[in-house]
């Protein structure tokens, strides 16, 4: 697989790396977050998981996404909001526990008609 979105630097080295989702719940927002891990090197310390909700109750969406973060083994600690719908969190990077990787989670509203 490959990421959704990369943004390369002048020597071809990730600047942003994001992954976008439609939210379907919990169980695949952790699948998610190994997903984008999966796209990390060791240099990134700056991601993003982006996700796209079909759900009516969006604010319901937006506290599970800030619940569900904390429950990562490589969760570190909530950083702050970043708007309304944009969360920031440190991890630990997946092959190096004491690597930081910063990942903003955002959520865009589109419910259902």
């Amino acid at each position: 697989g490959k990421t959704d979105i990369i943004l390369k630097g002048t020597n071809g080295e990730n600047l942003f790396v994001a992954e976008c989702k439609a939210w379907h719940g919990k169980d695949l927002f952790h699948d998610a977050i190994e997903q984008l891990f999966g796209y990390l090197t060791w240099r990134d310390t700056k991601a993003a998981l982006i996700f796209f909700v079909r759900n009516k109750k969006f604010s319901e969406v937006l506290e599970k996404i800030k619940q569900e973060a904390t429950k990562s083994d490589y969760y570190i600690e909530f950083v702050g909001d970043t708007n309304e719908t944009s969360l920031a969190f440190k991890f630990r990077h997946r092959d190096d526990a004491d690597r930081e990787v910063q990942i903003e989670f955002m959520a865009f509203a589109f419910p259902e008609e």
